[in-house]
């Protein structure tokens, strides 16, 4: 059937059939691949992602700061309030996944966003924003893809891997 060959630019991998009410949702990605606008959605349909998130790019500054200061008692901390007081809430960090071993276990039901964007379009926007040479951020963009990949490729936790490209040209149907 031709409808079957149609490429929408989203896939659900590892999913629980239980359907479980509560998790925590887990925006990751290479920077500049729509993290952002999936942080954005994410807040509009309701998930809470922190009380104390930056509203240019939708990151909870107490998680990012325990995660990336690697301060797991003050991880925890948040985590059991956040638990205790909403079903399902998240965060949204690009990198996170880099570093998944270190809070995995202190999450409940982690169900990841993944999202993935052209690396040329990365590469050009870094050599914009930054002024640094295209060729070496589109090197440097590709191995972050290729992190990516890996860690879906082993991820064991329910994964909804999404094309920044494919969503911002069907928005409906990524919705």
């Amino acid at each position: 059937m031709i409808e079957d060959l149609k490429n929408g630019g989203i896939a659900a991998l590892n999913v629980d059939e239980r359907k479980p009410k509560e998790k925590t949702v887990i925006v990751v990605g290479v920077e500049r691949s729509g993290t952002s606008m999936v942080a954005q959605v994410l807040i509009e349909m309701g998930v809470f992602l922190g009380d104390n998130y930056d509203h240019a790019v939708f990151e909870d500054r107490k998680i990012s700061e325990s995660l990336e200061r690697r301060r797991l008692k003050d991880f925890e901390s948040l985590v059991s309030l956040y638990n205790q007081k909403y079903m399902v809430w998240g965060w949204k960090r690009p990198q996170s996944y880099e570093y998944v071993k270190r809070y995995i276990r202190l999450v409940r039901n982690p169900h990841f966003v993944v999202l993935f964007r052209d690396s040329f379009a990365i590469a050009v926007r870094n050599h914009i924003s930054a002024n640094t040479k295209l060729e070496k951020n589109l090197l440097r963009t590709a191995r972050s893809n290729l992190k990516l990949a890996e860690f879906v490729y082993r991820c064991k936790h329910p994964v909804f891997c999404v094309s920044y490209e494919k969503a911002m040209a069907k928005k409906e149907e990524f919705l």
